[in-house]
């Protein structure tokens, strides 16, 4: 067909179906933060991927370059308290000295229930559960000669 000529198709929108548009973007623009973590979960196996938590600087090094970190031994043999309530307790004890503490439990297996502070290259203790107090002040120390 000598004087036809072919045009390339082209994506018309009707007034019908752009009022929807808007409401389509709105979604796609929530959504996609998400989907994106769903896919990185997916990969890694860690939910956040972008998320910097304080217990995660405190085990680099990287908090003001030194924090206060409890690492506590956890066996669920013997234990007369849960895990909140031991924490809760850690967090007080620090509290009554102005400072913070981080409590990362690990599984103890059958072992001594037991709790090591760490403030930055300097380990006190272990200390039973028992007797953790007793390792308060020497890790506050440590952490205000930090500062």
């Amino acid at each position: 067909m000598p004087g036809s000529q072919i045009s390339s198709p082209q994506i018309v929108f009707r007034r019908s179906e752009r009022k929807y548009l808007p409401l389509f973007l709105a979604v796609l623009f929530v959504t996609t933060p998400a989907l994106g973590t769903l896919i990185w979960y997916k990969f890694t196996g860690r939910v956040a991927p972008l998320a910097i938590t304080q217990e995660y600087q405190a085990r680099r090094g990287s908090l003001n370059g030194v924090a206060i970190v409890a690492d506590v031994s956890w066996s669920n043999s013997e234990q007369r308290h849960t895990k909140e309530a031991f924490r809760t307790r850690l967090t007080r004890a620090f509290a009554a000295h102005g400072e913070t503490v981080i409590v990362v439990f690990h599984d103890g297996g059958s072992g001594l229930n037991e709790v090591t502070y760490r403030v930055g290259s300097n380990a006190f203790g272990p200390y039973p559960h028992s007797e953790a107090a007793f390792g308060v002040r020497s890790s506050i120390s440590a952490y205000r000669l930090h500062d």
